[in-house]
């Protein structure tokens, strides 16, 4: 009788509907979507976080044109708690502009009933650079020099290590 009862665990377990999916080649990249919408269910720190789709999958998503310090860095827990005030737990929609190494949508994310975009919310609090190896945005280099001038956030830093520095640093 037990093997029966183990059998039917693994048999739900991986079933195909089962709740929750998270594959490495999920539904929702093929074929690229422009626009995701969903809800925000866990914070991975100032730049990213996973959220659920309607079909039951998980996706981690990095925001567009941002970088945020590292766990380690001085203003990490700071920048990843802010990130969670704006979007955990609310539903969000996704402007994808492309897809990373790790095929993470990278996007311009705006949570539902607000037009102000979270990755310049983040710059603008002083939560984050704007990343300017990836991105040229006049919008976002406005707001991290707001930020520097106004000393907010890790600005109030007298001398504040940008992410990909702090990553080459490890990494030697």
């Amino acid at each position: 009788m037990m093997p029966w009862i183990a059998l039917a665990f693994l048999v739900l377990l991986f079933h195909p509907d089962a709740p929750v999916k998270s594959a490495a080649d999920p539904a929702w990249s093929k074929p690229f979507q422009r626009e995701l919408r969903g809800k925000v269910i866990r914070i991975v720190d100032g730049d990213t976080f996973e959220m659920l789709l309607s079909t039951r999958e998980t996706v981690n998503v990095r925001l567009d044109g941002i970088d945020a310090p590292e766990r380690g860095m001085p203003f990490a827990t700071v920048s990843k708690n802010y990130l969670a005030q704006l979007c955990f737990g609310k539903q969000v929609r996704l402007d994808v502009s492309k897809r990373d190494r790790w095929k993470r949508p990278i996007a311009k994310v705006y949570v539902d009933g607000s037009s102000a975009e979270v990755g310049e919310q983040m710059v603008r609090a002083g939560m984050a650079w704007h990343f300017t190896k990836y991105s040229n945005s006049t919008t976002l280099d406005r707001a991290e020099r707001d930020a520097r001038i106004a000393k907010r956030g890790l600005w109030a830093d007298p001398n504040p290590v940008a992410p990909w520095l702090w990553r080459k640093a490890k990494r030697r």
